[in-house]
């Protein structure tokens, strides 16, 4: 009796981890929070006008333009993606080629199996016989063995 006990208790404890390892998703981690990593927006001052309050005065024009990307950095921009784009370009081409090779010999093999299917699915010439006299023991055996 002592002994059912023990198994009852053991068993309903083992229930009891199981369970309470579901619910680990739902507990808070050790380490910092999906909030936490979160990056910061960056925030720029848009030039507008506040008020005494700090709000946007609507309908008040800008202090100033935003500033703007330079000549020089956008000629840099420019020239990496035109390299990249020449370099996609170039892998395009050979891609295109081998896929095209790998075409054509796809075809030709298509071509044998086609030719290779007809003749084993197409009728013997008239005039022989595909099998052996069937009255013939030694024509069936050399049949049999690859022999004619």
């Amino acid at each position: 009796m002592m002994t059912n006990s023990r198994g009852g208790s053991l068993c309903a404890l083992a229930g009891l981890a199981f369970g309470l390892a579901g619910c680990q998703s739902i507990l808070p981690g050790d380490g910092p929070s999906r909030l936490a990593l979160r990056q910061a927006p960056v925030v720029a001052s848009s030039g507008q006008k506040l008020g005494p309050d700090g709000y946007p005065l609507l309908g008040a024009f800008p202090n100033s333009a935003a500033p703007q990307i330079d000549d020089a950095s956008v000629q840099a921009a420019r020239g990496g993606l035109e390299t990249a784009a020449t370099s996609q370009n170039a892998t395009a081409a050979s891609a295109n080629a081998s896929y095209q090779a790998k075409l054509a010999e796809m075809q030709a093999i298509k071509t044998q199996q086609s030719k290779d299917v007809a003749a084993a699915l197409a009728p013997p010439p008239a005039g022989t016989s595909a099998k052996p006299a069937a009255d013939d023991p030694a024509a069936v055996l050399r049949e049999i063995e690859g022999r004619r």
